[in-house]
């Protein structure tokens, strides 16, 4: 894997492998390298692509829905469990050495 300028990529994609109604998204990986020069953890942040401050379909809390389906469609395994974390219940999937976990990051963005 080559390090892209800033240390991230962007990839939009749909998700009509999960849903009847697809809608355009945005992942954007953002890597933490070791010192080696490794990723030791990749991060991902999902939004909308049609995403606007009054787009209430496009908020954060309709994508929080939607995430943990489409992780669970490409990561087999153990399923979300909810957690408390920060006093807030957040959906969490175990596997091995991979921890998801779906956060609100702003209105738009999803970690």
């Amino acid at each position: 894997m080559i390090r892209a300028p800033g240390g991230y990529g962007s990839i939009p994609f749909t998700d009509s492998a999960v849903h009847e109604k697809p809608t355009p998204m945005r992942l954007l990986f953002i890597p933490a390298f070791d010192e080696k020069d490794k990723i030791k953890e990749m991060n991902l942040e999902f939004s909308y692509v049609g995403w606007s401050p009054w787009a209430e379909e496009y908020q954060s809390s309709k994508l929080i829905e939607k995430v943990p389906e489409i992780l669970m469609n490409w990561y087999k395994g153990n399923p979300f469990v909810i957690a408390r974390v920060d006093n807030k219940d957040v959906p969490v999937k175990l596997d091995g050495n991979r921890r998801f976990w779906s956060i609100s990051k702003t209105s738009k963005m999803l970690l």
